[in-house]
């Protein structure tokens, strides 16, 4: 609105304050968001970093595909339908720390029909029992990217890591069984763990069971 002289002029402008006052809040949202993300990043950080001129009462181990021949290429396993693999047989008192994994298969939705378990101390039961894709957070069987911290799947949803420590006091046992009607040409891990000290008290089992 302007005055020219005695007469009043509307120009159709207004003030736009309800949209100032949301793009204010919006910054400030955005603004704690960034610190806060700063925060978990720096205690993140501090946690992988903190002790690490500590010394530690373990024997880094590993169980792997590789071939047996050091000379070979054969770095892989098939696994026919309705056959088990086992990926690793470790005694304890351990931890894994770390599994990967990479597959070549053709069956549609393989990921759904490759099932993993895993069995700690000697059970009889499995205490992890998921289909592959399920267990690396990949919904419907399909090979997607997965960005988190305890998983992260790469190579256009077909390099599979999961980071979650998993305890056992005296044995563990990884299986995939193919319950596919094809078989899966190529399976492809190394298993990475500690072997535990006497003194370490991260003995419990891990346990999870998904046979969705």
């Amino acid at each position: 609105m302007q005055s020219a002289g005695n007469r009043v002029l509307w120009t159709g402008l207004k003030p736009n304050v309800g949209g100032t006052v949301v793009r204010s809040r919006f910054l400030l949202i955005v603004m704690i968001s960034l610190l806060v993300i700063q925060a978990a990043s720096a205690a993140e950080l501090s946690g992988f970093l903190g002790d690490i001129a500590t010394l530690k009462d373990f024997r880094a181990m590993r169980a792997s595909s590789s071939d047996p021949n050091l000379a070979g290429n054969g770095d892989a396993r098939p696994i026919a339908p309705g056959k088990t693999l086992t990926l690793a047989e470790l005694k304890g008192p351990g931890r894994i720390a770390h599994i990967w994994f990479t597959i070549a298969d053709n069956e549609r939705f393989y990921g759904k029909k490759l099932v993993l378990r895993m069995y700690w101390d000697g059970e009889a039961t499995h205490s992890v029992e998921a289909p592959l894709n399920d267990f690396f957070c990949q919904g419907h069987g399909m090979d997607v990217v997965v960005n988190s911290l305890p998983f992260r799947v790469t190579s256009n949803g077909r390099g599979r890591n999961c980071y979650f420590p998993m305890p056992f006091l005296r044995s563990a046992r990884i299986e995939v069984t193919n319950d596919g009607k094809e078989g899966c040409h190529a399976f492809y891990w190394p298993d990475r763990g500690r072997r535990l000290g006497p003194g370490s008290e991260d003995r419990g089992p891990a346990r999870q069971n998904d046979s969705a």
